[in-house]
């Protein structure tokens, strides 16, 4: 950026000793005001994003990932025990500003469930009849303990204050990231009666958008027992409608 107006005066050295045509000194000066604001925009954008501490860095992508029109996810889980690594569940969901749809299974009992919470009424299927049972009006308290049970996005509501460090830049599929690494206290009751010590990783896209996460915790009563999600974002800028079931 310093090396800017010596740039511009060597341009201009050199069309005080060419006898130019008018216009084609209009199309040089064009340019150079195109080139010079290029420079600046690009010396701007790089400024900004090494100046934002990585705790703003995360925060602002978890919010903006709640408050995004839509997004898409999927999740798989497992338990470590030495060597061994066992796969609990793996969830597929979509959702919207109102509406949420939960897809997955539960591996160790070989169950599948789906659950559509639309506004405040939610359905499930059973998985004997395939019918929709619809629970209308569920508590408040009732909700978010259902949710918190099999949303796999509620491991990543995070109390204040964390720990964030950026680690490197790294490719998720084709997309260059910021991987950083969070040290924060999970809000999520159901996990925590059963893990603790709650150790996150996250990847920012160029947009400041989350699109992949890997959280690791330990077993409050066995500690070389520990729990691994990962968990792939895809957020969309378009809304996403996200219907009622129907009768199969």
């Amino acid at each position: 950026m310093q090396n800017i107006p010596k740039i511009i005066e060597k341009w201009q050295n050199h069309y005080r000793h060419h006898s130019m045509h008018p216009i084609i000194r209009l199309l040089w000066a064009v340019v150079m005001v195109i080139f010079v604001i290029g420079l600046t925009i690009s010396g701007i954008s790089i400024y900004k994003e090494y100046s934002l501490p990585p705790e703003e860095v995360i925060v602002r992508a978890l919010n903006d990932m709640n408050h995004a029109p839509s997004y898409t996810f999927h999740s798989i889980s497992k338990r470590l025990l030495a060597d061994k690594e066992e796969i609990l569940n793996e969830v597929w969901g979509e959702k919207n500003n109102n509406s949420t749809h939960l897809k997955g299974k539960i591996h160790l009992v070989n169950g599948e469930f789906e659950v559509y919470q639309i506004d405040d009424q939610y359905y499930r299927q059973d998985n004997i009849t395939k019918e929709w049972l619809t629970i209308d009006h569920m508590g408040e308290e009732a909700a978010e303990k259902l949710m918190q049970e099999i949303n796999p996005l509620a491991m990543l509501n995070f109390t204040s204050p964390i720990e964030v460090e950026f680690v490197e830049k790294e490719k998720v599929g084709d997309v260059m990231c910021k991987k950083y690494h969070v040290a924060a206290y999970n809000e999520n009751e159901y996990m925590t009666a059963l893990w603790h010590n709650f150790f996150y990783t996250l990847w920012i896209d160029k947009k400041g958008q989350l699109c992949q996460a890997e959280i690791i915790a330990v077993n409050k009563e066995n500690e070389t027992q520990q729990l691994m999600m990962q968990l792939q974002i895809e957020q969309s800028e378009n809304y996403v409608e996200i219907e009622a079931p129907t009768a199969p």
